[in-house]
């Protein structure tokens, strides 16, 4: 890239209108001739206030050695445009490009083939050691129990499932006149709960009562018309 250098450490003031300036560039210290280093200690901002962190920061050297970001989007046309090809052509780091990457390409091959032939030697020699230790590793002796009991019982037998456990029948709930059914609490020592009807349940009882009384009169009602139409039949 470009090098914008400062002659002998001079500087030159010059007056321009502002009619005459085309663009701005981007220019970037030259830190890696220069040296520079971070060796700066200062506070952190954090939003706009001073936090009690700190950082370090780098001291530019005394070298006025500016390089031209030509690799900028910003105005790189207007760049390219005003600086000669000679000091914007991108120089080669290999002359044969292509040879050089097929060089890389085989080196990559060649070590991936290696580490390949590593790891199926150690996956091999790991399962050899597994092999021989499950052949040397002897067998429990049965016991004179346990050699008596297989051979009374016999050959081995599926086990069989077990079943679920019959549970209880549900003791029936004792009624009292007129406030439900008694439900048996299930903790030992505690009184039985009542299950008391509401005021509407009690209502709706009273008058389907009054409803079964009104229907047994008209039943009896009837019965005595059709005894004294027989009478008068008979007569």
């Amino acid at each position: 890239m470009p090098v914008l250098v400062r002659r002998d450490g001079e500087k030159i003031f010059t007056i321009i209108s502002a009619e005459k300036l085309k663009f701005k560039f981007n220019v970037q210290h030259d830190c890696r001739t220069a040296k520079c280093e971070a060796t700066g200690e200062r506070i952190r901002m954090q939003e706009r206030v001073e936090s009690d962190n700190t950082e370090n920061f780098i001291v530019h050297e005394s070298l006025d050695r500016f390089i031209v970001n030509s690799h900028a989007f910003h105005n790189a046309h207007l760049l390219r445009a005003a600086l000669p090809r000679d000091l914007l052509a991108p120089i080669p780091l290999f002359e044969d490009r292509r040879a050089k990457h097929d060089e890389f390409a085989s080196t990559l091959r060649d070590t991936r083939a290696v580490k390949r032939a590593k790891k199926k030697t150690a996956t091999g020699t790991v399962k050899k050691g597994r092999e021989r230790k499950r052949k040397a590793a002897p067998e429990p002796e049965p016991d004179d129990e346990d050699e008596d009991n297989a051979g009374a019982a016999g050959p081995s037998q599926p086990r069989s499932r077990k079943r679920a456990r019959a549970t209880a029948p549900a003791e029936p709930c004792e009624e009292l006149d007129g406030e439900g059914p008694v439900v048996d609490n299930l903790v030992a020592g505690r009184a039985k709960r009542v299950a008391k009807p509401s005021a509407r349940a009690l209502a709706a009882k009273e008058v389907s009562e009054g409803s079964e009384d009104e229907e047994g009169l008209d039943d009896a009602s009837e019965e005595d018309d059709y005894l004294a139409s027989d009478d008068d039949y008979s007569d």
